[in-house]
């Protein structure tokens, strides 16, 4: 019922389904997914498109200081032919993306998280 054309739809890993985005890529829009464990080929083909890039933070990560917390956020975006096995369902499947945030709070546990 909506004019999604041109539109770029964000959905949570819970409407990680090939159905929703081909529903997406037929009427005209594009798709972001999140990607978990409901989707359990994908993730692990996804986490080994990205090892080499997460071997190599350490070259890469640029700290920022602000209330008290260390930060870092660094994206990676790789062409989705580096993922392996048929993942052809996946309508006009382009790219992933990787968002890696590290967070350091004193007195708090260290937290690094890949999204």
């Amino acid at each position: 019922m909506l004019d999604i054309k041109g539109a770029l739809i964000t959905i949570d890993a819970m409407a990680c389904q090939t159905k929703i985005a081909k529903v997406i890529t037929d009427k005209g829009g594009d798709y972001l997914l999140a990607v978990k464990s409901n989707q359990g080929k994908l993730r692990k083909a996804v986490e080994k498109a990205f090892s080499k890039e997460r071997a190599n933070l350490a070259d890469t990560v640029v700290f920022k200081e602000s209330h008290g917390r260390i930060e870092s956020r660094q994206c990676y975006v790789v062409g989705s032919k580096k993922l392996e096995g048929d993942f052809s369902r996946w309508a006009s499947l382009k790219s992933i993306v990787m968002v890696e945030n590290f967070r350091f709070e004193e007195g708090k546990k260290l937290d690094l998280e890949y999204r």
